[in-house]
């Protein structure tokens, strides 16, 4: 249906209307970029509350109203236990990236110094969204149950949280995810740094189960001879390996080893 001239000249108001606003907030959002700015060289800790975050994936999970006004934030950062990000108000800040990023890391050098690694593990987190770093400031920190909070729900990476657990002598949690991820001789290792010796047999009797189902007589032994001390059955198991799998020559070397 043809548009009339009436309704043509209503749909150019429209669009001037709302290039005028997005244009009128588009202005007052740059002014307040800049008073983040200066507010960086007056007072670091205040800024920080005001600061706009960088590249983060929960920019675009919903959008809320839009806003020409910089909200305080809550820079307590912890990972453990972190709710879902709501809808979020996306402010395209242009040219005032790379100086807010400046910004930003010359805050977290500036943190790191004052060992405020909770604070500065926000800014990477939070604000540049790198949260590899942010995890690795955490541990050097001694917060490793927030580094491998980090490193499960931000980066999916099981593996490393569990090394960040166990460094941090959390062996329950870390066991918990050894054990997810089928590293049962590692979960049986931890067992035995408790002290607990059932469970770590147990573990390591398990790690040989698999290690036999996956045709690996020399790494079976391995653990048969270091972790349950059974030289005799680690010589039967090198010794099947031998006539058995493709590790024989290797099989060889190791049964002479151990007799």
């Amino acid at each position: 249906t043809p548009v009339s001239n009436e309704e043509e000249g209503v749909l150019n108001k429209l669009e001037r209307w709302i290039a005028d606003t997005i244009s009128d907030l588009q202005k007052k959002r740059e002014k307040e970029l800049n008073r983040l700015l200066r507010l960086f060289e007056q007072d670091t800790d205040e800024a920080l509350r005001y600061a706009i975050p960088l590249d983060s994936p929960d920019l675009h999970r919903g959008v809320a109203k839009p806003s020409d006004k910089l909200g305080r934030r809550n820079i307590n950062f912890n990972p453990v236990g972190r709710p879902s990000a709501g809808p979020a108000d996306f402010w395209d800040v242009g040219d005032y990236y790379n100086d807010l990023r400046k910004k930003y890391l010359d805050a977290a050098t500036l943190e790191m110094k004052r060992k405020n690694y909770k604070k500065a593990a926000y800014i990477y987190a939070e604000l540049l969204a790198d949260f590899k770093t942010a995890a690795s400031v955490l541990q050097k920190g001694g917060f490793y149950r927030e580094a491998a909070a980090v490193y499960q729900s931000r980066l999916n990476n099981k593996a490393a949280a569990a090394e960040c657990l166990k460094n941090g002598g959390l062996y329950l949690e870390a066991i918990s995810i050894y054990k997810e991820l089928l590293q049962v001789e590692e979960a049986g290792d931890l067992y035995a740094r408790m002290q607990d010796e059932v469970n770590a047999r147990d573990c390591w009797e398990q790690a040989v189960s698999r290690k036999l189902e996956q045709n690996d007589h020399l790494d079976a032994a391995r653990v048969v001879t270091k972790k349950l001390n059974e030289t005799g059955r680690a010589m039967e198991m090198l010794a099947l390996g031998w006539r058995r799998s493709h590790q024989g020559e290797a099989c060889v070397r190791a049964y002479m080893d151990i007799s």
